[in-house]
């Protein structure tokens, strides 16, 4: 909400893929976001093409492991859609 009182909304879509134990790619796309994160069992990526960026951390070896990793030391939280 803008001080004006005008409601901006902007939008998104998110697509998971996920074959257990250990790979999983997560897209977002819309307004304000363009991301991909990537999980092959030994490393969790970052990419950004927008921003024309990426990052890349060792990972360990399953799905659970990995996103308790990325909340803890990363700061990445997933979170289901709402």
């Amino acid at each position: 909400m803008l001080t004006s009182g005008q409601k901006i909304q902007f939008d998104h879509v998110a697509r998971l893929w996920v074959q257990r134990p250990n790979r999983l790619r997560a897209d977002r796309v819309g307004d304000l976001v363009e991301q991909s994160f990537y999980y092959d069992g030994k490393s969790l990526t970052l990419l950004n093409p927008g921003e024309k960026y990426y990052a890349t951390a060792a990972a360990p070896g399953t799905l659970e492991e990995m996103l308790d990793m990325a909340r803890s030391r990363l700061d990445i939280v997933a979170r289901p859609a709402t």
